[in-house]
């Protein structure tokens, strides 16, 4: 990196923790949503040292983004209460776990904002998504997630796929996915569950 793209980085870096520093997250009222999003995007806008610039940046779009679209609780608390209600393998075998302030706020980010297109039929805003996570930081469980959500409450006829940079650690996952539907319908009544797929038996 040279140093003329260093001091456009640091020049970026000022102005987004000015621009956080001024905003009034408190008048968002996210206490009604999750009080781990005040926790979180509070943390980042007052410690700008502890942040780098792409977490500031995201929550400085999370929050032009409610200005805009507005944010969107019942989907929100939908995902929410649905990750925490899986079973995840533990140490000590399959858990439930509570999100981070941080997770919850990724993923806010992304079921949170609903737009209507040119037929009235509202969709989500956010529909490609690439978050960048340090090791031993639950990737697995948030790549599954959503996932299982996808295919609980998404359109019937979606499809889900999950891939990684080896068939060992793609397996990793599908065998996350597989644990949680077989958890969720041990005997089958409304998935189909084997070594590579899962299917619904919806029919709508």
């Amino acid at each position: 990196m040279t140093e003329e793209e260093k001091d456009r980085l640091r020049t970026a870096k000022e102005e987004v923790s000015e621009a956080l520093a001024r905003l009034p997250i408190a008048d968002y009222n996210l206490d009604a949503v999750d009080t781990r999003l005040v926790e979180y995007t509070t943390n980042v806008a007052k410690h700008p040292d502890a942040h780098n610039l792409y977490e500031q940046l995201a929550v400085r779009r999370f929050f032009m983004l409610v200005d805009k679209y507005g944010l969107n609780v019942t989907e929100i608390q939908k995902f929410i209460t649905c990750y925490e209600n899986l079973y995840f393998p533990g140490k000590t075998g399959q858990k439930c776990y509570k999100l981070t302030p941080i997770q919850t706020f990724q993923f806010a980010s992304i079921y949170g904002f609903w737009s209507a297109d040119e037929n009235g039929v509202f969709r989500r805003v956010v529909r490609e998504v690439c978050l960048y996570v340090p090791r031993k930081y639950s990737k697995t469980t948030s790549s599954a997630a959503p996932i299982v959500y996808d295919v609980l409450y998404g359109d019937a006829n979606a499809e889900c796929y999950t891939g990684a940079n080896s068939s060992d650690q793609a397996k990793k996952c599908f065998d996350v996915i597989r644990g949680c539907f077989r958890k969720l319908d041990p005997k089958q009544r409304r998935y189909t569950v084997n070594e590579q797929t899962i299917k619904s038996r919806r029919k709508d």
